[in-house]
């Protein structure tokens, strides 16, 4: 597919039919979760470009967890996404 140079022509194309909103255009708070030790998706090469395209996000990085951390430690993960619920909540209230 041909672009005039911008990323964003293939995206505006899928958006136009599937109703997608691009992340940069995302403007809620957003909670972006990844362990370090992902083997299907690197950390390096999601999380942190994930982050710097959402303007609210936050990232929280787990050491040592891999891909499926939300099924091997669903404790920890459910915690942090109550508390950042709690937050943005309270933030919105406020």
């Amino acid at each position: 597919m041909a672009t005039s140079g911008s990323n964003w022509t293939p995206f505006a194309i899928r958006s136009a039919v599937t109703g997608e909103t691009h992340p940069c255009q995302i403007d809620v708070p957003m909670l972006i979760l990844h362990g370090d030790d992902d083997q299907i998706v690197p950390f390096a090469d999601a999380a942190v470009l994930s982050a710097k395209l959402v303007k609210k996000s936050t990232l929280k990085i787990y050491p040592g967890l891999p891909h499926g951390m939300c099924t091997t430690n669903p404790e920890q993960i459910n915690a942090d996404l109550f508390a950042f619920c709690k937050t943005a909540a309270n933030a919105k209230a406020a």
